[in-house]
């Protein structure tokens, strides 16, 4: 969808600081790891990747610092989606 970010959210019902949120998760925190946040089911690990948990993660400086910060918020409960373990950046 293209547009204003407060067109964005009234398109979806959410308010404008909730999609400026959201794309800022995006641009900032690397896509293979999106995806695994995505694959996520277990309970109490998508509660240690809440939204607030996640935007902090997005403020680190450095990709690799991101990325360490995600895993190892991730690896907290154990495993990663598809129970591969994750050593760190380059692992994948």
């Amino acid at each position: 969808m293209e547009g204003s970010d407060a067109d964005v959210a009234r398109a979806y019902g959410l308010t404008r600081a909730s999609v400026c949120q959201y794309l800022t998760l995006v641009r900032r925190l690397p896509a293979d790891l999106l995806d695994k946040v995505e694959a996520v089911t277990d309970r109490d690990r998508l509660k240690r990747l809440s939204l607030r948990q996640l935007l902090a993660v997005a403020e680190v400086e450095g990709e690799g610092k991101r990325r360490r910060a995600l895993v190892d918020r991730l690896r907290a409960g154990g495993r990663w989606p598809e129970d591969r373990r994750c050593s760190g950046p380059g692992s994948w």
